[in-house]
């Protein structure tokens, strides 16, 4: 019968041996015939001294923990084994030495008992015995192992022959943060990974391979998932990876909500019409010359943009998208110099009733309308005033132009002969849409010249030709 020098610990049996007649001799009557052999097992389990996980540092050649270099950290650095308390004040390995490197077991000065011993570093497994230290320091091949700064790895020491077989740990602290069409991720590093699967869905999807990326490194703790789309909110998990051994336990799930690009993303121009108490545009009242617009992965179609006297603090401004509420974010909605800024949780179905504006469109004025994702200045950009005509009348001039937009009115100047302009030669117009004027008490026979600028507040277009 063949046995086996293992650490199982089985249990005891008996061989039964009967030797019957053959040629040349004899056996002797029963129970002379036969024998029984008791066999028992030797081996006992081993038993676990100390399981921890260990962080390596690095210091000139040595790589892993070492109290006396302040170098690396420990989980646990203490055990206690017949009735003896173990401090590990070591546990390196040091590229010196025959068989690929040196690997350091430091027990203060205290050896082990009388036996053998089994050192597991992750999947990796080194046999030493209590004999070979008198020091309580044990130098063992490393068969190429090395310890790499900053990376985890789980450690244990058993008395006897034990496997070290490796289980990856669950991934822990994940957190996403909301980046523009993105999402950013982090989790805390797991000992003896080498990698980590990173999976992602929305809405009712299941996570699978199509919505996945593989993060290479131990030390690489954080990954950002790109070209999502903006206002949906997603669903993410990692899992620790290391080749030849199964995947760690998915972490536990976080959501994120990717925002959009600032900027403006929206700019067209208004005129306004009116309908009872509304002024603005809405179909069939007033215009726009683009009503539609594309904003994180949605096309909009602007139905409304008006403003009407009801509600407190000046009117109330809507602004209608149809069904589709803008993604998650701050917004600003410039009406020439007009600022409006909202959220977009003030949606209601993909209208914004926005009160308390202070503004309220003008009919037949044309405005420059935008939306921009977060702040924006709202500065009205006035264009040249064109079309600018001058007709003679009795001791006078009728001067008349086409409107620029967002326009709140225009300087009017004149002059004859080697005069310069001035403002002592000057008439100012209220009103955007008020596109004509005339110039008096001048001088029959005389030619003139007039030029006119568009003006809103304190800002001036450029003079007309």
């Amino acid at each position: 019968r063949t046995t086996t020098d293992d650490s199982v610990d089985e249990t005891g049996g008996s061989v039964a041996v009967t030797v019957t007649a053959g040629a040349g001799y004899s056996v002797g009557e029963s129970p002379g015939d036969s024998a029984t052999v008791t066999v028992e097992d030797n081996d006992a389990a081993a038993v676990s001294l100390w399981s921890t996980t260990l962080t390596a540092g690095s210091e000139s050649i040595s790589r892993g923990y070492s109290v006396g270099l302040r170098m690396g950290s420990l989980e646990s650095a203490t055990f206690t084994y017949s009735s003896t308390d173990y401090s590990v004040s070591e546990l390196t390995t040091a590229a010196i030495g025959s068989g690929g490197g040196t690997l350091e077991l430091g027990l203060s000065s205290t050896p082990l008992p009388e036996g053998s011993y089994t050192l597991c570093i992750g999947s990796a497994k080194y046999t030493l015995w209590s004999s070979d230290s008198s020091s309580g320091t044990y130098s063992i091949a490393a068969g190429g192992f090395q310890f790499t700064n900053g990376h985890k790895y789980t450690v244990s020491l058993s008395a006897g022959d034990a496997a070290c077989a490796l289980s990856l740990g669950r991934v822990a602290g994940l957190g996403a943060t909301a980046g523009v069409e993105s999402l950013v991720l982090s989790w805390t590093a797991v000992a003896d990974a080498e990698g980590y699967r990173v999976q992602w869905k929305s809405g009712t999807q299941a996570f699978d391979s199509s919505r996945e990326a593989t993060v290479a490194g131990a030390l690489t703790v954080s990954h950002t998932i790109a070209d999502l789309t903006a206002g949906t909110e997603y669903t993410v998990r990692v899992a620790a990876t290391k080749p030849g051994v199964s995947d760690g336990a998915w972490s536990i799930e976080a959501t994120g909500t990717p925002t959009a690009p600032a900027g403006r993303f929206w700019s067209t121009t208004l005129t306004a019409g009116r309908s009872g108490a509304v002024t603005g545009y809405r179909p069939g009242v007033g215009s726009l010359d683009s009503p539609s617009f594309r904003r994180g992965g949605t096309d909009y179609t602007v139905s409304q943009l008006s403003t009407s006297t009801a509600g407190a603090g000046g009117g109330t401004l809507t602004l209608d998208l149809g069904s589709a509420a803008l993604p998650a974010g701050a917004y600003t909605l410039c009406v020439s110099r007009a600022k409006v800024a909202f959220s977009s949780s003030e949606s209601h179905s993909g209208s914004y009733e926005l009160s308390g504006v202070g503004f309220q469109f003008a009919n037949g004025h044309t405005y420059t309308v935008s939306l921009a994702a977060g702040d924006d200045t709202c500065a009205a950009s006035l264009g040249r005033v064109t079309g600018l005509s001058a007709t003679a009348a009795i001791n006078s001039l009728s001067l008349s132009w086409t409107a620029v937009t967002n326009a709140e009115g225009y300087r009017i100047q004149w002059k004859s002969g080697a005069e310069a302009y001035d403002s002592a030669r000057e008439a100012r117009v209220a009103g955007g849409t008020t596109t004509a004027h005339t110039v008096p008490d001048l001088t029959p026979g005389t030619p003139y010249t007039v030029r006119v600028a568009a003006a809103a507040g304190a800002e001036e277009g450029a003079w007309s030709a």
